[in-house]
Order: C-alpha cells, then structure tokens, then sequence
C-alpha cells in the first residue's frame, strides 16, 4: 500500500514538472497529427458524385463512388440507378426506372473508381423533343471490411442528381435543380 502511493506520488510529481506537461503536449500532438492524416480512418459511407461534363450524351452518366476511409474496404456493392422523373418539352415523361450499373463489388479504402449510369439503354430521345427536367439517384449495398471482419449494411439512397440542360454541355448536379 505505501509503495502504491509512492509511485502515485512519484507519477504527479513527474506530469507537474516542465519535461512532463512537455511530454504530454508531445504525446497529445502526435495524436492529433494521426487523427489527422488518417482522418477518416473509421468506416465511411460511399460517397458518390457526378462526372466531369462532356459533349458525349448525358444520359451515360458518368459518376465516382468514392470510398473515403482510409482502412476499410467497401465490399459487396451492388449499385442500381434510378430515373427519379425525365420529362421532354412536351411534358411526356418517365418515372420510376431502375437500372443495374455493372460495377466491381469492392472499392479499396482512398479509392474512387469511375462508374456509368446506362440511361441509355432505358429509352432513346425521339428528335426535336429535347428532355427539359431529369433526376436520378443511385440505391446502393454493401459491406464494410477490415482484416478479417465484415458488417452487412442496409440498402440505401444517394442524393438525387438533377440534368441542368440550359447549358451546353448538359452536366449533373447534386439537390438543387438549376433549370
């Protein structure tokens, strides 16, 4: 018991002095520096974002998924792109079609591979009728992993993903519709 709190004493003794609270700081400051750099280094979300545009047909939406952990991995990613609503100048439209998006099932952790949304493949744009409003979004599942672990996550929505098509090249853009 007396040597308990000799040490005990010995302990505050030492983090009272200059070298100990400089110690600290150091410790604390290395700490920070790690959160830091390896920021995030929990498990993240895949988080996906619109292509660069260009005079190809906006309806082959290129798109990332980027993967922004920098230790787990996102593994069984299934990916399906949804047309939320496309409506032409004479107010016809769709709504409500899915689409597979082939896709590898795994992104490393830091990754943001480039995928395409195949729009065109669920229907064709009749001549003089130009689409004036569209929006997609994509519905996505997959796991987390790291070493030997691996979480099951729930089905879930990215944000919707509006065509601005009073620009040349037409481009998408992320909740907010600019037409």
């Amino acid at each position: 018991m007396l040597a308990n709190a000799q040490t005990e004493g010995a302990a505050k003794i030492f983090f009272d002095t200059f070298i100990g609270k400089l110690l600290v700081k150091i410790v604390y400051a290395f700490l920070g520096f790690l959160a830091a750099y390896f920021t995030p280094f929990w498990p993240t979300e895949p988080a996906f974002e619109a292509g660069s545009p260009s005079l190809a047909s906006p309806f082959d939406v290129p798109f990332t998924i980027a993967n922004k952990s920098k230790l787990f991995k996102i593994t069984n990613l299934t990916i399906t792109c949804e047309i939320v609503e496309a409506l032409n100048a004479q107010n016809g439209g769709l709504s409500g079609i899915n689409l597979a998006v082939e896709a590898t099932n795994y992104i490393l952790p830091n990754e943001a591979p480039i995928y395409v949304c195949p729009l065109n493949r669920a229907f064709r744009l009749a001549p003089g009728s130009p689409i004036t409003r569209v929006a997609i979004r994509f519905r996505y599942k997959y796991s987390q992993s790291f070493l030997w672990s691996e979480t099951n996550m729930s089905e879930k929505e990215s944000k919707l993903f509006w065509l601005i098509t009073n620009v040349s090249p037409q481009r998408w853009t992320t909740d907010r519709l600019l037409n």
